[in-house]
């Protein structure tokens, strides 16, 4: 997870979006999100989970700091 490229015409990324990004699956963010792991999620419904790149890159840089996933809660703005 060395650098991120985020789509630059989008505010809202879709989890599947969010896990291509960092070069991972949306199955392994979705588990991430489970355990309160992760850039903090926006839901614009029970089922629509959308991340803000301002929150993922916060987060990217808290795991980078921390040097491991596990090591990072909810990350971003509340």
């Amino acid at each position: 997870m060395s650098s991120v490229t985020l789509p630059k015409d989008r505010y809202l990324l879709k989890t599947a979006e969010f896990a291509k990004a960092i070069g991972s699956s949306p199955k392994t963010v979705r588990n991430w999100r489970l355990a309160g792991l992760g850039p903090r999620p926006t839901r614009l419904s029970a089922s629509d989970v959308r991340y803000t790149p301002e929150d993922i890159e916060a987060w990217v840089r808290a795991v980078k700091k921390a040097g491991s996933v596990q090591a990072v809660p909810f990350c971003g703005a509340k």
